[in-house]
């Protein structure tokens, strides 16, 4: 905890609020998926999904900040010299007048940070919308 307490910048803030609205609306849009396609419609579909998400969510957490404290897989490899992939993307914080460090260019540490603080904070988002929800079920 106190090595989360010491890497907490602005930079990881808004990296944390960027990828924390990404994974909420990722897992919200599969939950829907689910509902329109697989399910029987209804609030308690909508807020049993929100659950199923926000346990995922929160089990990526645990195994981030598991990451975080240096447990690893013994067979899966640290990925040598750059991160290669998308080109960086403004996202939700594309049109602010501020300056913002893409993911690709932030240090190891406050990647994993991130992803740590970005699943706590989607879990958090679907547990409460989950029990507004379950206020309204019958």
């Amino acid at each position: 905890m106190k090595k989360i307490m010491e890497t907490y910048e602005a930079d990881v803030i808004r990296l944390t609020l960027d990828r924390g609205f990404t994974k909420f609306i990722t897992a919200l849009t599969a939950v829907l998926l689910w509902d329109r396609f697989l399910g029987l419609g209804g609030i308690t579909r909508l807020r049993d999904g929100g659950l199923a998400a926000a346990v995922m969510l929160l089990a990526a957490a645990w195994i981030g900040y598991l990451r975080l404290d240096g447990v690893r897989p013994s067979r899966l490899p640290e990925p040598a010299g750059e991160i290669t992939g998308h080109p960086a993307h403004g996202g939700i914080t594309g049109l602010a007048d501020e300056h913002t460090v893409p993911m690709a260019q932030a240090e190891r540490e406050d990647r994993r940070l991130c992803g740590v603080l970005s699943s706590l904070l989607a879990a958090v988002m679907f547990l409460v919308s989950s029990m507004i929800l379950s206020l309204f079920a019958k």
